[in-house]
This record gives C-alpha cells, structure tokens and sequence, in this order.
C-alpha cells in the first residue's frame, strides 16, 4: 500500500484503516501474481505498486494471462475465480 505523506493517508485514500478502489484491485493482482508464481514453482514477490492507479488494468491483465499460461490446477483457478469474484463485490 501506498505510503502517506507525514503520517497522514495516502492521496486518494478512503481514509483512516480503509482502503481506495486502487488498493483493492492492487490486492488482487498481488494474489493473482502469488498464485501464477506458486504454479509455475517460482518465488512469490512483490508486485510493484506504480504511480498511477490506471495501470492497474495492465497489470490485472498481464496476471491473469501469467496465471493461465502457468497451467493452474482446477483448484488454482478456482481459488483465483473467487477472488475476482470477491473483488468484484467490494468494489
């Protein structure tokens, strides 16, 4: 998550202990990623997070193709369904 500026909340934030629609979709790349990277036996890592929200489209869509490429099992996909599915509701 973003950092904010002296001890306040980040710009853009929904303030105090709740996250933007940005950190929300950001933390669904994160696990798409994790989930491509454990199918493919690689370490998990940190996505970087960019300075502008709307590359966030990007790097959702890069993910999901990185997860399907990496020949999830049944149970992967399912798991990352859900969590869209998730996302899709809290936003």
């Amino acid at each position: 998550m973003a950092p904010g500026f002296a001890g306040g909340p980040a710009p853009g934030s929904a303030g105090a202990g709740r996250p933007t629609r940005a950190d929300i979709v950001y933390g669904l790349v994160q696990q798409l990623a994790d989930a491509a990277a454990e199918a493919e036996n690689r370490p998990r890592r940190a996505l970087p997070r960019l300075d502008a929200d709307s590359a966030l489209a990007d790097q959702l869509r890069v993910t999901v193709v990185d997860l399907l490429a990496a020949d999830a099992s049944d149970e992967v996909l399912r798991s990352a369904a859900a969590s869209i599915q998730g996302t899709a509701r809290a936003l």
